[in-house]
């Protein structure tokens, strides 16, 4: 059992590593689950199974968000559970996938399951979330409670000018134990073109054998409405697994979106250049929904 989580609230970068541990595990030859509570789904009181280790089985509303981004990156690599009761879903894991290890997600304060390894992550942009517990600041607990972890991630630590003295605090909390850094590297948009709307049907003919009044009467209203095309052509840069990561979720997303083209070069590995030309259809010629 390995816990990620954090002493604040908000994003801490938590979800990332709780991504990259869990491929790590696969890579491994290990079924992995991630148990999750899954904050702001339709019902936090039932258990759902976001992803058995093969597939996607519960939508983005059933699982939550980050549940279900999760499941949709790690499809065919690990399991996801979204409930409240993390120890009957590890139970179920095992009983029904087979489980060897566990992550669970936002775990640090999750005091019922024993873990192998306790990771916190620490925002270098807002570590101490304030400096006042909830409700009055973003901390859940004093920053003492640091003392449980086995090693601690700073996040964000490109988007500060020096982390000498948050490390230096850090490592008295955690009396010397590891300390790691990290940074965010998110997919860069370099390119967006919009591709001239065009249309899919064309007004429909009236028969020759229809009388003078019949088609005057049909005169201005065609027999079928217009299906019009809209199109955009996006480039983005980053990291290559970011990039079949993103992919992914674009075609997960509940607005149906039609492919054209699609074209990758791996600059330096691991950055990459991704193009897309991407569609949706509409009756409604100035619609866009992308």
């Amino acid at each position: 059992m390995i816990s990620i989580g954090n002493i604040t609230t908000g994003g801490t970068g938590k979800t990332p590593l709780v991504e990259y541990v869990a491929r790590i595990i696969a890579s491994h030859g290990k079924k992995v689950c991630i148990l999750t509570r899954g904050y702001g789904r339709k019902d936090p009181h039932l258990q759902v199974i976001v992803s058995d280790g093969y597939g996607v089985l519960a939508s983005p509303s059933e699982a939550g968000d980050e549940p279900y981004l999760l499941a949709t990156k790690l499809a065919g690599q690990a399991a996801v559970i979204s409930s409240a009761d993390r120890i009957a879903a590890g139970q179920e894991a095992i009983k029904d996938f087979g489980t060897e290890a566990f992550v669970l997600d936002d775990g640090f304060q999750h005091l019922r399951i024993a873990r192998d390894l306790n990771i916190a992550c620490i925002d270098a942009t807002n570590p101490w979330g304030g400096g006042r517990l909830l409700p009055y600041g973003r901390l859940r607990e004093s920053a003492e409670g640091l003392s449980r972890a086995d090693c601690v991630v700073l996040t964000r630590c490109d988007q500060v000018e020096s982390i000498a003295a948050l490390r230096e605090q850090v490592s008295e909390l955690i009396e010397g134990r590891p300390i790691f850094e990290s940074r965010m590297r998110p997919l860069r948009v370099v390119s967006l073109k919009k591709i001239p709307v065009a249309s899919l049907t064309e007004t429909a003919q009236l028969p020759e054998n229809k009388t003078d009044a019949e088609k005057a009467k049909a005169q201005g209203a065609p027999l079928k409405e217009t299906v019009y095309k809209h199109g955009v052509e996006i480039t983005v840069q980053g990291a290559y697994l970011d990039m079949i990561g993103y992919m992914t979720e674009l075609e997960g997303m509940p607005a149906q979106l039609f492919w054209g083209k699609a074209r990758m070069s791996v600059d330096e590995y691991p950055q990459a250049t991704l193009t897309l030309t991407l569609f949706t259809l509409s009756l409604d010629k100035k619609w866009l929904n992308i």
